[in-house]
């Protein structure tokens, strides 16, 4: 069946990060009348796509077409890479004659293997591509599709690609939407804290950090010690059936029976524009769009880079970030991290709170990626 023509084909990997770039841009590009085509991987990706544009308030009129194809390990002469490869080499001739059919003006690459195939096939057929790389550390995707792309469009400007556009990072319209100074005393409230209650919100990723449950379970006790102290703890799918099992929790929940908000945990929220709005205090891992989404909601935040993150991405992701003293944000090295010095960290910062002063460059990065791809529309 011939695809429906576009003006640009959005060619993403598989992960929230890849995928919700491409949404966010995509919807911007259809408010100017321009018609979008995704690109991606048939391994898991079509409902966490379907998710992400489900969550914008504009519905995007756009079309989805799926590779068969699959990440390389590092063993580089295992049998895994040789059918990866062979898959690759498939994909690329079925996105070639994708692209054919929906004739695009531009192609955009936000990472991740998924992308390569088609960022190939728009060389073969010289039809211009960009690629977008949101961490400080690019991609081997990244790095190997820039080589020929005509932009290189970065969230990070030390992130060191060739022909680079300092863009920034999509982040999505509630986080923009979002008056700290405004508003946070009254979404404490609507989310069931006192106004004068310190809110500390940890979250590790959508999966989870065990590493950082664990440590947030064994400082709680001496962090609750403080009584205007409230922990809003998103423990994360994978890890929550274990975390309620935990001998930690049991304690921790039956030492406050009288205010069970004091410790609160859940498993995972559709919704982090209210927390990032309401919060004193953030904890997180240090990947890029939980980064963009910070800046740009103006929240100080601890950040704890994953050490085991490819080419270890987010501590360079956090180091450039926190370099900036106008962001409100420290690092915290998770190898040396433990629980007096994770206790004393977000005490300190709490005594003396650091404050968010930047204009944030990702508040503007939809429509600044939006408006690159549209000079190629014409």
């Amino acid at each position: 069946m011939e695809e429906q023509k576009a003006d640009v084909v959005f060619a993403t990997g598989g992960t929230a990060g890849h995928v919700f770039p491409a949404v966010a841009v995509g919807n911007e590009l259809k408010n100017r009348e321009l018609k979008s085509h995704f690109i991606t991987a048939s391994h898991g990706i079509q409902s966490d796509l379907q998710a992400e544009a489900s969550k914008n308030d504009k519905s995007i009129q756009s079309n989805v077409s799926y590779l068969n194809v699959s990440g390389f390990s590092k063993s580089i002469l295992s049998l895994k890479n040789i059918h990866s490869a062979l898959e690759a080499l498939r994909a690329k001739g079925k996105a070639k004659k994708l692209l054919q059919s929906i004739q695009p003006s531009v192609v955009l690459s936000t990472g991740g293997y998924a992308a390569v195939p088609t960022g190939l096939a728009a060389r073969a057929l010289k039809i211009p591509f960009v690629v977008f790389e949101p961490n400080a550390i690019p991609g081997r995707a990244s790095r190997f599709l820039s080589r020929k792309a005509a932009v290189s469009a970065v969230g990070f400007k030390e992130c060191k690609l060739p022909r680079s556009f300092h863009s920034g990072i999509p982040v999505h319209e509630k986080i923009l939407a979002i008056d700290r100074a405004k508003n946070q005393d009254k979404t404490k409230q609507k989310l069931g804290y006192e106004k004068e209650a310190e809110l500390l919100v940890v979250v590790g990723g959508s999966l989870g950090s065990m590493n950082i449950n664990q440590l947030v379970l064994a400082s709680a006790k001496e962090l609750l010690k403080r009584e205007s102290l409230y922990i809003h703890h998103i423990v994360g799918k994978r890890d929550w059936e274990q975390h309620q099992q935990s001998e930690d929790f049991k304690v921790l929940k039956n030492d406050t029976p009288q205010n069970p908000k004091k410790y609160h945990a859940v498993e995972f929220e559709d919704n982090m524009a209210p927390l990032f709005e309401a919060a004193d205090l953030f904890v997180s891992r240090a990947g890029a769009s939980t980064i963009a989404e910070l800046d740009a909601s103006a929240t100080p935040a601890i950040l704890i880079p994953w050490s085991k993150a490819v080419s270890n991405h987010q501590v360079a992701n956090a180091k450039a970030y926190c370099a900036d003293s106008a962001n409100g944000s420290q690092v915290l090295d998770e190898k040396t991290l433990s629980t007096d010095t994770f206790v004393s960290g977000v005490l300190n910062f709490l005594n003396s709170p650091l404050i968010h002063s930047a204009n944030s460059k990702h508040r503007h990065a939809t429509s600044a990626l939006a408006d690159l791809l549209q000079q190629y529309c014409v």
